[in-house]
């Protein structure tokens, strides 16, 4: 188990929640290249297996990476991808590997501007609450894209790749948005999401 935010209750909870104590927190920034090979070192060295390899953290906001990329393209697929990169080794040793990336049907409305890409390393950004979602469906179409040729190349190994829109769920996806986006949003998600904890 490998989360984002130090959250020592979470490991609690799989333990509880899957019956097994066989169960490791390791800490890990995706905002961060450098913590994403720190990571990926240690588990290699620590874990002799790794037969799931799911890459969930996503998020909507603006900022940069310590490694200057935009937030959501460093967060929501550069970490994901270097990430997956680095641990390709060790999912092939397994018998029946899986790569799942969570993506979103947000990715429809993505489109990749290699130009901006090359020059700002940034999908997009801006100060207004679409930008964010144009940057964050940006990097969704990215999830997608990387999943579909990682599929390609593993063609013919014990490594299976999936992408997948995993609903319309009340997450913390838009803690970083403004007072009013998020009365908007919650509304929105009373109305019309599911609630992750019913």
């Amino acid at each position: 188990m490998l989360c984002a935010h130090a959250v020592p209750s979470y490991h609690w909870l799989v333990i509880q929640d899957s019956g097994s104590s066989a169960v490791v927190f390791m800490q890990l920034d995706l905002a961060s290249l450098q913590s994403v090979r720190s990571f990926a070192e240690t588990f290699l060295k620590t874990e002799p297996r790794l037969d799931l390899l799911i890459n969930n953290a996503g998020l909507v906001a603006d900022g940069r990476t310590e490694d200057g990329f935009g937030i959501e393209f460093g967060v929501n697929h550069l970490g994901h991808f270097l990430l997956t990169c680095l641990l390709l080794p060790r999912l092939k040793e397994g018998g029946a590997s899986r790569v799942v990336t969570l993506s979103s049907l947000a990715h429809i409305w993505g489109r990749i501007d290699f130009d901006n890409l090359n020059s700002k390393r940034d999908l997009g950004t801006g100060k207004y609450s679409w930008q964010f979602f144009s940057a964050y469906c940006n990097s969704k179409l990215c999830n997608v894209l990387f999943t579909h040729e990682l599929a390609k190349r593993l063609q013919g190994t014990n490594v299976t790749c999936y992408s997948l829109h995993p609903g319309s769920v009340k997450t913390e996806l838009t803690r970083n948005a403004s007072l009013l986006e998020n009365l908007i949003l919650k509304l929105m998600a009373w109305l019309f999401f599911l609630d992750t904890k019913a």
